[in-house]
């Protein structure tokens, strides 16, 4: 009977192949007489549902499977185990896709498989595949159970054609039609929210404001919410509609004339006369137009009052404290996301109905589009209403999955370790029952 692989051929095997590797950790018994391995992956390739190693031990009459196979067959269930529980497929899928993973169990016992080959054999480009769609299945779509069957039979397909690639290049050419689909959806949406590009957009809202001051002072609380909130807003309107749309122009007008109120000449009798004819239509206006430029409700409704109290400040003849303000084109928008902000992940699932969702609008873009896996527009929000969103928990970030090949190594590296730790224990051990798992 061969004997427990030492520390010392362990360690060897390190810089060797993986089956080399897989030799040392689970070598031959040569008192057992195995089945082969082409009846094993015929065998497993018929295999489908829960228990896959229950009904492959069925199909085989009980005989018994070589430590080498067993060895194989372990580590690439646990590797699709692992694959399959991360975030980016829903429970309801992962399930699904488990129970046809038995031609993918078959072809870790051929001959430099996919369990062997790091990256280079198909059945790790089909399982990136699978993960590229199954990270935006949602439950509750209508093409749900199509888009779940449609992935299976990629798995089933394996089992009954010999050529692996000839399945990857039809998946290929599936995600491949789910692309053009969504790329038509996504440009049909853009197009109906045509604007200036960001960097123009950028410079003609800090433009605007910088000529609606014309040097005024403005009271402190006015002149950081020019640069912190109306900016922003500019920016966003111009890249959406354009500058010469409906709401930029209603922005560009309020704006000019809450300047205006907050510090009229007041030594002039005319033009406190006339802030008091305006004031109230100020005051009617503000949260209808500040809606636009703050999302967030409180901090709108902070700012309209100030505004309302400095203009009754004014019209009364009292001090209103005044400042400087900072020319707008010397900063950057405050609401301008940062590189790394979660608002920049890939896919994210709605925590309300499991509704999984990609960002379209990047670092320079006005507002957050989300669109399902098939390019149909599932949300719309302003940058301050996506940030809430992700700190409350509505939406969540669904990390890319982790490859295959990095799986390998991780779970190889796993058994080598609890090798070395059970060594002695498995020298002590009584032999293990013939066909045992």
């Amino acid at each position: 009977m061969t004997a427990t692989p030492t520390l010392k051929r362990i360690d060897e095997a390190r810089g060797e192949s993986l089956e080399n590797v897989f030799r040392t950790l689970f070598p031959d018994d040569d008192c057992v007489t195995g089945v082969d391995d082409q009846t094993v992956r015929e065998a497993l390739r018929h295999c489908r549902g829960e228990h896959l190693f229950a009904q492959l031990e069925r199909k085989l009459g009980g005989q018994p499977l070589s430590a080498r196979q067993k060895g194989h067959l372990q580590l690439a269930r646990h590797v699709l185990r692992a694959y399959f529980a991360q975030p980016a497929f829903h429970p309801d899928l992962a399930r699904a896709l488990l129970a046809e993973t038995g031609a993918l169990l078959a072809g870790a016992l051929t001959p430099g498989g996919w369990l062997t080959q790091h990256t280079r054999d198909p059945v790790h480009e089909l399982l990136t595949l699978a993960g590229r769609v199954g990270i935006g299945w949602s439950p509750g779509d209508r093409r749900a159970d199509e888009t779940r069957d449609m992935l299976c039979s990629w798995f089933r397909a394996l089992g009954r054609d010999g050529d692996s690639q000839t399945v990857v290049v039809a998946a290929r050419a599936r995600v491949a039609d789910f692309d053009q689909v969504c790329e038509r959806r996504v440009a049909s949406v853009r197009g109906r929210h045509q604007g200036l590009s960001a960097a123009d957009a950028r410079r003609r809202a800090a433009r605007v404001i910088d000529e609606k001051l014309a040097g005024r002072h403005q009271p402190p609380f006015m002149a950081s919410s020019l640069h912190k909130d109306w900016w922003p807003a500019l920016q966003r309107v111009f890249m959406q509609e354009g500058e010469q749309s409906e709401r930029a122009a209603r922005l560009v007008r309020v704006l000019g004339l809450v300047i205006w109120a907050l510090q009229p000449r007041e030594h002039v009798s005319r033009e406190v006369k006339k802030l008091s004819r305006v004031a109230e239509d100020i005051s009617l206006e503000l949260p209808r137009v500040f809606a636009e430029v703050m999302p967030e409700e409180q901090p709108r409704e902070d700012l309209v009052d100030r505004i309302e109290v400095a203009l009754y400040s004014i019209i009364h003849g009292r001090q209103v404290p005044r400042e400087a303000v900072v020319p707008v084109e010397e900063n950057e928008p405050a609401d301008v996301p940062t590189e790394h902000s979660d608002e920049h992940a890939q896919w994210f699932e709605r925590s309300a109905d499991a509704q999984r969702m990609w960002l379209l609008s990047g670092q320079d873009d006005p507002d957050r589009f989300f669109f399902d896996l098939f390019g149909r527009r599932v949300l719309h929000c302003s940058p301050g209403e996506a940030r809430g969103k992700l700190q409350s928990g509505e939406l969540r970030p669904i990390p890319t999955p982790v490859s295959t090949p990095q799986l390998v190594r991780t779970h190889l590296n796993q058994l080598k370790r609890r090798t070395r730790r059970g060594r002695l224990r498995r020298q002590q051990a009584p032999p293990a029952r013939a066909g045992s798992w």
